[in-house]
Parts: structure tokens; C-alpha cells; sequence
């Protein structure tokens, strides 16, 4: 029993060792820098420029963030600029789903998104359908978009965000979400603090619930 004892205590020691070295090693520079170069290279080849001022590796969830990102994306017509205060993803435990690697959740905190999305009349081409077509050509399935404390422009609408979580799939796309303020470039009047849930399909809003806050 002494024994076992022992070689139980000599297996934690080591695994002790063994996790604030690896810890130690994924919060230096050396590895911050190769994480960069590889961040840099993938999002080149996708038409994207992502800048940020420091990367954080988190393990509880498991996930990477940066700091201070400035990201632009222009594809085929589908325009994004974007920047925040911590841009970031979190890792599902099921790592793959079909062919691809998917993402628990992508996060955007205390910053703006500015999306633009080439007009129907000049593609011929319904939004949804542009929008099913850009998520289709990522190399990730994303789980959830989440937002806070933000701006985000889409459309001719403007919200300032205090949270909102975006789950999007080929049949709809759900959202869940409280908002400050919203306005809309055909509208003179602004919709301010509200919360709601539902979701969006190509040919319509399903609305679950919706409150007025004030």
C-alpha cells in the first residue's frame, strides 16, 4: 500500500511540474510569437488583416483571446471592419463536427463591428443567401457570436449592444440578446433599451420574446 502510495504521489508531482511548465511556456513571449506568425499567415489567406497588442491562452474554457484587435475582411463584396478590447474563441469539447474544427464561441468585447454586405439589385443575390454562402467558406463551424458591451452596423441598422449571443446555421440563425439602442436609416426614431429572443430565417423574423426595458 506504501507503495502505491507513493508511485500516486510521485504521478501528481509530475503532473504538477509538467502543467505549470506547459502553462508557463503558453504565456511567454516565444510562444505568443508563433501564435501570432500563425494567426497572421491563416487569416491572410482568407483576405483578412488582424492586428492585436497582446494574446492571453486561456484553459477554463480552453480558449485564446487578444487584446486591442483591429480586424479588416474584404471578400467578393462582404466587407467587415471591426475592433475591440478582446476579441477572442473558446474550444467545444468536440473538437471537429464533419470536416471541420469548430468553435465553442467567438467573442467580441467593448468595441464595433462594421459589416457590409453588397446590395440585392447589384447580385442579384438575397442577403441570407450571401450570408450562408461566406460562413459555408470558412475553414471553422462557429458555435455562437457573442457581443458586449459594442457596436455593430449591418444593413442600414445600428445597435449598441450590451449583450447578444448570435447562433447561426445553414436553416436559421437564432439570436438572444439586451440592447441600448437601435436605429435604422429609414426610421427617424430609435428603439432604446429592449431585450429579446427568436430567430431569422431568409424569409422571416420568429420573434420568442420581447421586453421593453425603461
Amino acid at each position: 500500500m506504501r507503495r502505491i502510495n507513493t508511485i500516486l504521489i510521485f504521478f501528481l508531482c509530475f503532473f504538477v511540474v509538467l502543467a505549470g511548465a506547459s502553462w508557463s511556456f503558453l504565456q511567454s513571449r516565444a510562444f505568443g510569437r508563433l501564435l501570432s506568425k500563425a494567426i497572421t499567415k491563416v487569416s491572410s489567406e482568407f483576405d483578412a488583416k488582424v492586428k492585436f497588442t497582446r494574446l492571453d491562452v486561456r484553459f477554463f474554457p480552453p480558449g485564446i483571446a487578444l487584446e486591442d484587435v483591429s480586424v479588416d475582411y474584404d471578400r467578393k463584396g462582404t466587407k467587415v471592419k471591426a475592433e475591440a478590447g478582446e476579441l477572442g474563441v473558446s474550444f467545444d469539447i468536440q473538437l471537429f463536427r464533419g470536416k471541420k474544427f469548430r468553435l465553442r464561441e467567438i467573442f467580441l468585447k467593448e468595441g464595433f463591428a462594421e459589416i457590409v454586405i453588397v446590395d440585392e439589385k447589384e447580385t442579384g443575390r438575397h442577403p441570407w443567401d450571401i450570408i450562408q454562402s461566406e460562413l459555408t467558406k470558412l475553414p471553422i463551424d462557429i458555435g455562437t457570436l457573442a457581443i458586449e458591451n459594442s457596436r455593430v452596423s449591418i444593413l442600414d441598422m445600428t445597435l449598441d449592444v450590451h449583450t447578444l449571443r448570435i447562433s447561426p446555421t445553414p436553416e436559421k440563425i437564432g439570436f438572444d440578446g439586451e440592447i441600448k439602442q437601435l436605429r435604422h436609416a429609414s426610421v427617424a426614431n430609435s428603439l432604446d433599451l429592449f431585450k429579446f429572443k427568436g430567430a431569422m430565417t431568409k424569409n422571416e423574423i420568429q420573434a420568442e420574446s420581447f421586453q421593453i426595458l425603461q
